[in-house]
């Protein structure tokens, strides 16, 4: 026997019934051809039936009246006028058992998406009613369920869409739960003015912008086998994005705490595993570069900075690098390796902070990069030849947003064919627009 499908198939309660159902479906090949030209939605009418089958009238009206009785089809009449006269035609709709059968039947590629996720929701919600009354009456834990559902799901998905399709920009980056917290005055907390939570941090927002630009994404990272993972990738596709995970075991979701305040200034801390980063060539999907426009480098190990700059850049790629919290852990002078094959480096204020390079950004030109975004309370271009100050004061404004907003931007604007100068214009404008519409 082959690879098992574990299709759920809903019965009536009643043993009689069960068998009834079954019996009046699968005992006749002639009843499985019937229910394969009964139409899901609508009404089918006996006279289609009739004409379409190679059996005789007889045969086929009995078959009927089986499928009407086990309740896997409804039937009625409607009058309708002909030659002057108004005669009465028969018709049958398939009931909720009789459309899951009918799809057990079909073809997957015959069965349209929209009523495979209505109709899987609804033996979904049967299956939940009967599984929290089970918990329920025996004192078991609901929760023990949720998380086998979200490591298998996990466990099934290390690589979407499987088509070997073109994509515009390939984003490396690690998956955060980001819990979001603002005050009136950092420096003074006695209460919370607002709170979020996001599932996916930076990387999730970067996608999800460039999608709304019209820019085709794939995700490459770690994902840990927690409820947060399998929300990240969720959103992930509902984003019509793909994406390349390798799933840890016994791994939680990093969280990123941001502390902000109404004057903009803001403080991150991070807790979790750092280790749910790409490590070695092995775990990167080098075939993603090729067929991708530009290479997005947010939190990842220097390593891997230095590994797929290098071989992007043997591909003519785009390469952005824009370095976030829980790798900043050396000297500018300790990533110059890393930066030699970087078009384009962005640098917040921790990250300036971090790196001790403030004062050094002339330098680090020097080290092969291109140009240098400066996200602080001023906005500025740092090229070869010379810089652009694209706004004098950022204060008030959630800075991470803003990056994260500016960086879509700037990539698009970049895939649209604009030089750097024309890029950051880009960037700073649709960061603009989009935080003053929040």
């Amino acid at each position: 026997m082959g690879k098992l499908w574990s299709y759920i198939l809903p019965l009536p309660v009643e043993s009689v019934e069960q068998l009834e159902v079954l019996l009046s479906v699968f005992s006749s090949r002639i009843t499985v051809e019937l229910l394969k030209n009964i139409r899901l939605e609508g009404k089918t009418y006996q006279k289609e039936l009739l004409e379409k089958l190679p059996y005789s009238s007889k045969t086929i009206i009995q078959k009927l009246k089986q499928l009407v009785s086990a309740d896997v089809l409804k039937e009625g009449v409607e009058p309708k006028k002909t030659k002057g006269r108004t005669v009465w035609i028969k018709w049958y709709t398939p009931t909720f058992i009789g459309k899951w059968i009918i799809m057990l039947l079909t073809p997957l590629e015959e069965i349209d998406p929209v009523e495979l996720s209505n109709i899987s929701k609804e033996l979904f919600r049967i299956y939940a009613r009967s599984l929290a009354e089970l918990c329920l009456n025996f004192r078991m834990k609901l929760e023990d369920y949720h998380e086998i559902l979200d490591r298998e799901y996990l466990n099934k998905i290390p690589y979407f869409p499987r088509e070997k399709e073109a994509v515009d920009v390939v984003v490396f980056d690690m998956a955060t739960l980001d819990v979001n917290l603002c005050f009136d005055n950092l420096e003074d907390i006695e209460s919370i003015d607002d709170f979020s939570i996001e599932a996916g941090g930076s990387a999730t927002r970067i996608i999800s912008y460039l999608n709304n630009l019209g820019v085709k994404t794939f995700f490459m990272g770690k994902v840990g086998n927690d409820k947060t993972a399998r929300k990240i990738l969720d959103s992930i596709i509902a984003g019509g994005s793909g994406f390349s995970c390798i799933s840890v075991v016994d791994s939680k979701t990093p969280k990123v705490f941001a502390l902000h305040d109404r004057s903009g200034k803001w403080k991150t801390l991070a807790l979790g595993d750092s280790s749910l980063s790409l490590e070695s060539p092995t775990e990167v999907d080098w075939e993603i570069i090729d067929r991708s426009k530009v290479v997005y480098l947010g939190e990842v190990r220097r390593e891997i900075v230095e590994l797929v700059s290098s071989y992007s850049k043997s591909k003519n790629k785009i390469v952005i690098y824009k370095p976030l919290l829980l790798f900043l852990k050396y000297r500018i002078d300790e990533l110059a390796k890393a930066l030699e094959n970087i078009d384009v480096l962005i640098l917040d204020e921790m990250a300036l902070t971090r790196l001790g390079a403030g004062e050094k950004l002339r330098e680090i030109l020097g080290y092969g990069v291109k140009g240098i975004i400066k996200l602080s309370k001023e906005v500025e271009l740092f090229l070869k030849d010379t810089s652009i100050r694209l706004l004098d004061n950022l204060e008030g404004v959630n800075l991470k947003l803003f990056g994260d907003l500016f960086s879509a931007g700037l990539i698009k604007g970049l895939l649209d064919g604009g030089d750097l100068k024309e890029a950051a214009k880009f960037g700073f404008k649709i960061a603009l627009k989009n935080l003053l519409s929040e």
